[in-house]
């Protein structure tokens, strides 16, 4: 019996389909940071990626693709906090972590720049906050994310990377599952058609967001900090030590 060649699946797709380790569409394989560290796993999302330590029950770097259209039609927010489903319990965090803790669960990936509602409930998991200083997160960072999305409408499409910095030891920690209160945070946006970057290190504490300005940094020191390398398969990056003009 000859089976209909349309029902066989060419061998070629087949081994792509198995070996595409890059699962996740908004970071592609070349822009994502590369670590030694073996504790992170990718998470991936409807609209963001993370880099997730089991070690420290929190994600070190998390990516994002976002447009012009899509920052400027996002999807009307929905708080609904809740540990993280994909993930174990014992390496998540969970709601109980931050009762009585004093920081904020705040978004490592803002659910601001969420077009879908997918996105915008995975925005939500617990794997995607970090402990922060509610001052700082309602206050300058909140501003800094919003600069992003004005990169985003002002110049078409960017790449943000964004994560907490930890203390190299000892440290701040919350809740019975130990989760640790980053020292500052950082955020990377990255023009992919001109290869301009903007960096910031933000302190995890209370700050003017007038201050905002003074806290680009270069690209290597957030890789000091991290021990992540951001960016390092794009040649010619224009790193910039202003920020855009009209903002």
């Amino acid at each position: 019996m000859t089976i209909p060649s349309k029902r066989l699946i060419p061998v070629a797709l087949v081994l792509a389909i198995s070996f595409n380790v890059n699962a996740c569409p908004e970071i592609d394989t070349p822009f994502e940071p590369k670590t030694n560290l073996l504790e992170l796993k990718s998470l991936c999302r409807a609209e963001f990626e993370l880099g997730y330590s089991t070690k420290h029950k929190l994600a070190l770097w998390a990516g994002e693709r976002l447009t012009g259209i899509e920052a400027s039609d996002t999807e009307p927010r929905l708080s609904l906090f809740k540990a993280d489903p994909d993930l174990k319990r014992g390496t998540r965090a969970e709601m109980s972590d931050y009762v009585n803790s004093h920081k904020d669960r705040g978004h490592i990936v803002p659910a601001g720049d969420m077009h879908t509602m997918q996105g915008m409930t995975e925005s939500f998991y617990l794997s995607n906050m970090m402990p922060q200083q509610p001052n700082n997160n309602r206050g300058i960072w909140k501003v800094l994310e919003r600069y992003a999305k004005e990169v985003a409408k002002a110049r078409g499409e960017v790449l943000i990377f964004t994560g907490p910095i930890l203390q190299k030891s000892g440290g701040k920690t919350i809740g019975s599952n130990s989760i640790p209160v980053p020292r500052a945070m950082y955020k990377i946006i990255f023009d992919v058609k001109t290869k301009e970057s903007w960096s910031f290190i933000v302190p995890n504490e209370k700050l003017s967001a007038n201050l905002l300005p003074r806290k680009i940094v270069k690209l290597a020191d957030i890789e000091q900090e991290t021990g992540l390398n951001f960016l390092s398969n794009v040649k010619d990056k224009k790193e910039q030590t202003k920020m855009l003009e009209q903002f």
